[in-house]
C-alpha cells in the first residue's frame, strides 16, 4: 500500500517558494540585494513539487515490510521484513524491533502522511501477525 505526503505541506511550500522568489525577485529590481531568497524561493517550490508527485513510503502486508523513498534520487530505505525483526504501532507512531531486540523508530510520522492512508496502514498492521 503506497502512502502519500500530506497535501497541505507542499502546498505551504510552494506558495511559501513562490512569494519568496517574487519577493526576491522585485527587491533586485529595486536596487537591493536577494541574497540567497533568489535560490531559496525555487528550492521551496521544487520540494512542494516534489512531495506532491512522489510516495512517502510503502507498507507491504504480507511481508510486514516498510519501504521509504527519497524525495530526490533512487535511495529506499526498508524496514522489518527482510531487513529482519518486525514492526509494530505504539500510539501513532511505527517502531521497528530488530533482529537482536533493539527498538528504533521508522521514520516515517502521522503529520506528514494522508491521514486516510496512514489510518488504513495502522489498521493493517494492528490486524497482522507479526514475522519473527
Amino acid at each position: 500500500m503506497a502512502v502519500r505526503y500530506n497535501p497541505a505541506i507542499p502546498i505551504v511550500f510552494i506558495v511559501l517558494g513562490v512569494v519568496n522568489f517574487v519577493l526576491a525577485f522585485w527587491l533586485l529590481q529595486t536596487g537591493g540585494s536577494a541574497g540567497f531568497s533568489i535560490v531559496l524561493g525555487p528550492l521551496l517550490a521544487l520540494l512542494g513539487v516534489l512531495q506532491l508527485s512522489r510516495t512517502y513510503f510503502e507498507f507491504d502486508p504480507r511481508s510486514g515490510t516498510i519501504i521509504t523513498k527519497a524525495l530526490l534520487g533512487p535511495m529506499t530505505r526498508t524496514f522489518g521484513g527482510a531487513a529482519g525483526g518486525s514492526l509494530h504501532v505504539d500510539g501513532n507512531r511505527i517502531f521497528w524491533t530488530k533482529t537482536d531486540g533493539r527498538v528504533k523508530k521508522v521514520p516515517v510520522t502521522r503529520v506528514m502522511a494522508r491521514s486516510d492512508q496512514w489510518r488504513a496502514v495502522l489498521a493493517q498492521m494492528g490486524n497482522r501477525t507479526p514475522l519473527r
